[in-house]
């Protein structure tokens, strides 16, 4: 292959549509980086260009992410602050920024970015007076040695919380303050053109608009509310300035409303352009009642709520949305309207924007009982963190008289999460499965919950078992049912539940199927073998990692099984295969480490079987080893904090209800012991670690395994 040379020149269409593949094509020579394809098109212009990296010349120019200290562990508030700042930025999902912040703050309570920090994050959370405090710290600390400081950043949020408490003679003097920054100055006087157009000073509101404009030549949101005040002032500008709009931006859904407005535009081809989709119709209220522009906000909803919505490929469940109607209410100040809101189903029912907490503040301030909007505002607070806010807010619309079951259920899983009060939790969920029966979620997290209080199996089996057609609408439910048939030692059951569908793999439920197939098997295996039936035992060890498509994922190459291999190993032991049998203990011993809980452990009950292989090949030493060494990693693991891996992403154990973290990492530690006393035979050790264990839990399948070679070793 010489430089320059063409080795292959075709020509195809590349229509919406086509595609072009070519799998014959390959190349020999020393070099990928030396090949490279371009394609044209039929002018001879070029589109594309791609010539394979050589990875010899590659370097890292950058270090592997790091956990970061905790926060008590940082010598300076500017670690705490940007540390803080990267939490946020990138939304860890186990470590809050506040934390960070918040020992700034312990340390200075004075220190302006970790005030402004935490203001930012409250005024998000709706939590507004407490976002007011911090911005006010931030900005005393800021204007200490002079009036105007670099950046007006804590000035625009000071001011943005004080319009949203609606202190507008204030809110204004703040933003004002805040244009001085170029950072802040678009974004300040957007605002103070909504004050302005709320008093109704629509020179000014032009004025400020202009401004905002000068700094930013592409704030729709200026431009659009230009248009409103061109087109109430019978300005035909205002089309103008929407055209300019739209042609940056088609789908700016306010400046299509101003355009049929201006009666550029049919409402027909608004509605169709948007969906009449609830959410975008809510977005355009809201900006409409910022500027104080309540009537053309209020028809807006009217025509949404005249109109069908628009079908769409994938049917939205919240096109339709239970806010209107109390956003309609709140706009026209109409108890009336507030008593038809009231009326509505509860389906769907979350709200999101800090507009929506303050119109469902002000309809639980009416007369009357509101059930409804307690519920959402409720499910608002809960979201933002605002955990007794939102178990008041769900208990205030029980009072009231809420007959849907899901108020029930959310307030269960605030009283076990806030405050592991296990019976109320309980209470609740048995009045919201009493309300709607057939609800197969309800079904779902109950027992989950069960299994968080520690009943008994054979009560939670009953349970699932008395629905299991409900049971069987959801694989994480059915997969429980499965652990519950395995746990009682029913493996014939659970194997032919879990291979009578197929499932779907689910976020925090990886790894799930597949174990209770294992698990199924080998217990299927050992009753084999307690009817010296070695060849179905054997037959059951070798299917337990043969997964079949169906379960819908399948097991890494890797994956750590010593204890199909010290199953296997017995089994071809008692059939007289001894060199196959040597060859499975010795794949079951040399085997090192696991994965457990998101991260890498030098031990895990399998280390349990490690050592048994090594019993059975006669290493004696090395077994006592391998149980002591077992042991002294439990021993020392009880006496760490538990705290959530850093980079861990997916948290099965933490999907619904939250558990004593120390106490779940104790009661792991116990087993740890437990298995490696019964393998020294230190019985009464291995029976007060296990007795620990199942303090926390019953519904561990290691526990329950060794439950049943420890009453076996008794009766030998």
């Amino acid at each position: 292959m010489c430089e320059g040379e063409v080795l292959m020149e075709e020509v195809f269409s590349l229509a919406p549509g086509e595609s072009w593949q070519r799998e014959v094509a390959g190349f020999v020579g020393e070099n990928a980086a030396a090949l490279v394809v371009r394609l044209f098109d039929g002018d001879g212009g070029a589109l594309l260009e791609y010539r394979p990296v050589d990875a010899s010349t590659l370097t890292r120019s950058r270090e592997l992410a790091s956990e970061p200290p905790q926060p008590e562990e940082m010598r300076s508030a500017d670690e705490l602050y940007l540390t803080g700042e990267h939490l946020e930025q990138y939304r860890h999902p186990t470590r809050a920024p506040e934390l960070y912040w918040q020992e700034a703050l312990r340390r200075d309570e004075g220190d302006c970015r970790c005030n402004l920090a935490m203001g930012r994050r409250a005024l998000k959370g709706g939590r507004l007076a407490e976002a007011v405090e911090f911005f006010g710290k931030s900005i005393a600390r800021l204007t200490h040695r002079h009036p105007n400081p670099e950046t007006g950043e804590a000035h625009y949020f000071m001011g943005l919380s004080l319009f949203f408490l609606e202190r507008l003679d204030e809110a204004y003097g703040y933003l004002a303050k805040a244009t001085w920054n170029q950072a802040w100055r678009c974004a300040a006087h957007y605002h103070l053109a909504c004050i302005d157009c709320r008093r109704g000073a629509f020179d000014a509101a032009q004025h400020h608009l202009q401004e905002s404009l000068t700094n930013d030549l592409q704030h729709h949101k200026a431009q659009v509310l230009l248009a409103v005040l061109l087109r109430r002032a019978e300005n035909p500008e205002a089309a103008t300035v929407l055209r300019d709009v739209l042609e940056i931006d088609p789908l700016d859904h306010w400046a299509r409303h101003e355009m049929w407005r201006c009666g550029e535009m049919s409402v027909d081809e608004f509605l169709a352009g948007c969906r009449n989709d609830a959410q975008t119709i809510l977005d355009l209220v809201f900006d409409y009642a910022e500027a104080g522009f309540t009537d053309e906000a209020a028809e807006l909803l009217e025509l949404h709520l005249a109109n069908p919505v628009t079908p769409a490929a994938v049917p939205n469940p919240l096109s339709r949305a239970v806010m209107t109607r109390y956003v309609l209410a709140w706009l026209r100040e109409d108890l009336r309207e507030l008593e038809e809101a009231r009326g509505q189903a509860a389906d769907y029912f979350f709200p999101s924007r800090l507009q929506e907490q303050l119109v469902l503040e002000w309809a639980l301030a009416q007369p009357g009982d509101d059930a409804l909007a307690g519920y959402g505002l409720g499910n608002y607070y809960y979201d933002q963190r605002r955990h007794k806010e939102a178990i008041a807010a769900w208990q205030g619309a029980i009072d009231d008289g809420a007959a849907f079951a899901t108020v029930f259920r959310n307030l269960g899983i605030g009283m076990w999460n806030l405050h592991r009060d296990g019976a109320a939790a309980r209470r609740a969920y048995l009045q919201a499965i009493e309300i709607d029966p057939n609800d197969p979620r309800f079904i779902s997290e109950y027992d989950q919950l069960r299994a968080k209080l520690n009943d008994p199996l054979e009560e939670r089996l009953a349970f699932l078992e008395k629905h299991h057609a409900l049971v069987l609408l959801r694989d994480d439910c059915t997969v429980a049912l499965a652990a519950l048939y395995n746990l009682t030692n029913q493996p014939a059951k659970a194997l032919a539940l879990l291979t009578g569908r197929r499932f779907h793999p689910w976020e925090g439920g990886e790894g799930s199927v597949l174990r209770q197939f294992t698990t199924a098997h080998l217990l299927l295996g050992r009753q084999a073998m307690q009817r010296h039936d070695a060849t179905t035992a054997l037959a059951h060890f070798e299917a337990a990692m043969e997964t079949p498509e169906s379960l819908g994922e399948a097991y890494h190459l890797l994956q750590a099984k010593a204890d199909v291999n010290y199953a296997k190993g017995r089994a071809l032991s008692l059939l007289g295969r001894q060199t196959e049998a040597a060859a499975c203990f010795e794949a079951s011993a040399n085997e090192a480490g696991d994965f457990s809980e998101m991260a890498v452990t030098a031990h895990s009950p399998l280390s349990y079987y490690r050592g048994l292989s090594l019993l059975e090949l006669g290493r004696e030493a090395e077994a006592l080893a391998v149980f002591s060494a077992l042991r002294a990693f439990g021993e020392s693991k009880l006496l760490e904090k538990a705290r959530i891996d850093y980079f861990a992403t997916s948290l099965p154990n933490l999907l619904v209800f939250e558990e004593d973290l120390q106490a779940r990492r104790d009661a792991e530690a116990q087993l740890l012991i437990a298995l490696a006393c019964h393998g020294l035979g230190d019985l009464e050790s291995a029976a007060a670690a296990l007795s620990q264990v199942e303090t926390f839990t019953n519904a561990d399948q290691r526990a329950a395994d060794l439950t049943l070679a420890m009453r076996d070793s008794t009766r030998r």
